[in-house]
């Protein structure tokens, strides 16, 4: 398989925490200003990604001591039918971010679930050559699945996609991402939604007011790793 299987893209993102009240008033205000994605529906669509980490815990480590440089790999999927998979490598410098796609089959990804990165030999490209050198390495194993509702919404010339992501819940027993009724249960104790917004080199001065106005502060927001138990180990 050739680089038709994979997707690059670079932007930056902002991260905010907001509240129940608050996601509706940016839900209505987005929709009156952005263009709705239209994979939303009425009630958005469902992402669920497994993530993997190194015998270590190099990435997550890396992201709750604050390096600049960061990393995460992930398999992306948006229903337990689909028959290709993202595997994704994210790059974070900052607030600067680049994601690296490969597009794999779905009997790969249930190979790479169980550690078998030999699929990855399968792939011409050297995207899949870099993870499979990454996660053979390091030893990477799958450590916790997470699965959120999404609503997304773009500008239609600029750049700019923003998300509400919500009801966010995990799994760092069950990794099985094709599962039904993967057993699973809520990050947060109360309705709490992570909006990003990713853009190029320029975002509207109307966009970042409107946000604002939810009296949000940007934060550093790893649905990753606040999806692991080791986060409030850590904090302890």
């Amino acid at each position: 398989m050739g680089k038709n299987n994979v997707l690059k893209v670079e932007r930056k993102e902002l991260k905010y925490l907001v509240n129940e009240y608050h996601k509706h008033y940016l839900l209505s205000a987005l929709s009156s200003t952005l263009n709705t994605d239209k994979h939303n529906g009425e009630f958005g669509y469902k992402v669920r990604g497994l993530y993997f980490d190194s015998i270590y815990n190099e990435d997550f480590f890396s992201k709750v001591n604050g390096e600049k440089v960061r990393k995460k790999i992930r398999l992306r999927i948006y229903g337990t039918n689909d028959e290709n998979v993202k595997l994704e490598i994210k790059r974070k410098i900052n607030i600067n971010q680049r994601k690296d796609t490969l597009i794999i089959s779905k009997e790969d990804a249930k190979k790479i679930i169980n550690c078998d990165y030999s699929a990855l030999t399968h792939y011409n490209d050297p995207l899949a050559n870099e993870l499979y050198n990454i996660m053979t390495s390091r030893l990477y194993k799958p450590v916790v699945m997470v699965e959120y509702d999404r609503l997304a919404f773009y500008h239609e010339t600029h750049d700019i996609r923003v998300t509400l992501d919500f009801n966010i819940r995990k799994s760092e027993t069950d990794f099985d991402l094709f599962g039904e009724n993967p057993a699973i249960e809520p990050i947060f104790k109360y309705p709490y939604t992570v909006l990003e917004v990713k853009h190029g080199a320029y975002i509207y001065k109307w966009l970042t007011d409107l946000i604002s106005n939810c009296n949000c502060v940007q934060k550093s927001i790893s649905k990753y790793c606040m999806s692991r138990s080791l986060f409030e180990e850590f904090f302890v």
